[in-house]
């Protein structure tokens, strides 16, 4: 599985209320981040022990990527090493900004965000998991592996070699082709619009029931 989360680049409107929120004077200390919740009701900072890690399934320049639990949700934290071995004030401002931020997404197309901690020196951003993968590990899976029959929501595709190239049904493809556009569309339609940084197949993910998701954050 590839990373699992990606980049979303906020136009300048919003750069300036980052920098804004950034720079607030109130200081917010690592307890209350991880017990107060400033997001409508969204519990977005999370106690790190109730993340649970089972398995490393990723890692790259930025982190390692986790598969894990969060109160019987099967989860993934990825995990992001941070310059300094002590989370500074700003440090601590910037996890609220981005959870505030995150928390604020809420599509089918995308992958749903559950919440920020702060584990072992690292910053960690826990979402939803998507069992599938990327859409890149499915496009560059061997034909043999492929599944070629689907239930979801009343949808069925047959096996039928002749219908399909590579072992993948384009009734499938299309499928996740507009699955992935509903997710940017989304993006695009929020106040302010928001521009996905890094859109390619690695980026977005595939649930259990064959349905894209786009994976985005904000740093």
């Amino acid at each position: 599985m590839g990373c699992c989360l990606t980049r979303c680049i906020p136009d300048g409107k919003m750069a300036t209320q980052f920098e804004a929120e950034l720079n607030e004077d109130v200081f917010v200390n690592a307890d209350q981040l991880r017990t107060k919740s400033t997001f409508s009701g969204h519990a977005s900072l999370l106690h790190a022990d109730e993340v649970h890690c089972v398995q490393e399934i990723g890692k790259g320049d930025s982190g390692i990527v986790y598969k894990g639990t969060y109160r019987g949700s099967t989860v993934v934290e990825k995990r992001m090493k941070m310059s300094t071995h002590k989370p500074t004030e700003a440090m601590e401002k910037s996890l609220e900004v981005v959870a505030s931020r995150m928390s604020s997404l809420r599509h089918p197309n995308t992958v749903l965000f559950m919440g920020v901690c702060l584990r072992d020196q690292a910053f960690c951003i826990i979402s939803e998991y998507c069992s599938r993968g990327s859409l890149y590990d499915i496009l560059h899976t061997t034909k043999e592996s492929h599944l070629h029959t689907m239930h979801t929501s009343g949808d069925r595709i047959n096996e039928d070699k002749e219908s399909s190239e590579g072992g993948f049904h384009w009734n499938l493809r299309c499928r996740l082709a507009l699955g992935a556009a509903r997710g940017l569309l989304y993006l695009h339609s929020a106040s302010p619009p928001l521009v996905h940084g890094q859109l390619t197949s690695a980026n977005i993910l595939v649930d259990d029931s064959w349905n894209a998701k786009l994976a985005v954050r904000f740093l």
